[in-house]
């Protein structure tokens, strides 16, 4: 599959110092699959704090995502993406789900984090952890599981940040993948009348899902 990339806006990147603060986020492209492996969502009895992921045969959208890539990637730069979300309940986060995918190039990992906010920005890391082996990209549904080695309290109402990096040296610096859309940021258009058409929003929100007890 040959990558194609976009320049698209988003609210939702968090970037290296690499990137000056005019330029946009780069996104990858792929062929949709026609034959969706169901995704194993939550099967652990946890219940969800916050999820934007659609059913298991169809839990994200696999033709487009935002590249996550490293400093010595094909991209030239590093590219990591952020996706804010805030609690209803007092919570507690013990699981995270993350619909990544292998661009076909540089080692096959990056970096999942569970962040504070900072301003309405990516704050401080409260846990992380390497992730590997995504599935390759135009394929679906298999998501990214990301157990957290300690419980993580979360507070309702406060803002908090899934976060998708790389290191900025060593293995895992030259990763391009790409962190896959939500199938439910759609939205209908009609066009002089021709019927009506789904799409993908302008922005692409990335798939994830945050699990754990909520007391």
């Amino acid at each position: 599959m040959k990558k194609l990339f976009v320049c698209m806006f988003v609210l939702t990147l968090a970037c290296s110092t690499a990137l000056f603060a005019a330029e946009v986020p780069r996104q990858a492209h792929a062929t949709p699959s026609v034959i969706h492996t169901p995704a194993v969502i939550h099967p652990d009895g946890t219940k969800t704090i916050f999820s934007n992921l659609g059913p298991s045969t169809n839990a994200y959208y696999d033709g487009n995502g935002w590249l996550v890539a490293g400093p010595a990637s094909e991209l030239g730069e590093s590219q990591w993406i952020g996706l804010p979300f805030i609690p209803a309940k007092n919570s507690t986060v013990t699981k995270i789900e993350v619909a990544l995918s292998y661009d076909g190039a540089g080692a096959n990992q990056a970096i999942l984090s569970l962040n504070n906010d900072s301003s309405g920005s990516v704050g401080t890391v409260i846990e992380q952890k390497t992730v590997k082996n995504f599935p390759n990209i135009g394929t679906c549904c298999t998501l990214v599981t990301w157990k957290l080695k300690t419980p993580q309290a979360v507070t309702a109402g406060t803002q908090y940040w899934v976060v998708a990096s790389t290191p900025t040296t060593g293995t895992g610096d030259d990763v391009l993948a790409a962190w896959m859309f939500s199938v439910n940021d759609w939205f209908d258009y009609n066009v002089a009348g021709g019927g009506w058409t789904g799409s993908l929003s302008f922005t692409g929100i990335p798939a994830a899902g945050v699990f754990g007890t909520i007391p």
